[in-house]
């Protein structure tokens, strides 16, 4: 059952999270490009600064996308879970 959902939720998410993650590389892009400039060759010492500003937005997608798909999960599996058990907090179902 659980390879089966897990299965179905990598089908049903694949082009969501494919397109989150072109959002994010044409973020960097963008960022890279305001930096540096167009057709710019970093010299040995910006390959650092690559890195960091790479990893900063990688912080970044941490905090924000993953804090807003969780709330978003949460409200919604309270909702559905609420359709099957006629009110009850999920927070009880999670404790069972």
């Amino acid at each position: 059952m659980y390879v089966r959902a897990l299965i179905r939720i990598y089908e049903s998410t694949r082009d969501a999270v494919d397109g989150l993650a072109g959002g994010f590389v044409q973020a960097v892009e963008e960022s890279v490009l305001a930096r540096f400039g167009k057709g710019h060759v970093p010299a040995p010492g910006e390959i650092a600064e690559l890195g960091r500003i790479t990893q900063d937005y990688l912080d970044l997608w941490d905090r924000v996308v993953s804090d807003h798909l969780d709330e978003s999960l949460h409200r919604q599996l309270s909702t559905a879970v609420s359709n099957y058990t006629a009110g009850a907090p999920l927070s009880e179902l999670r404790q069972q």
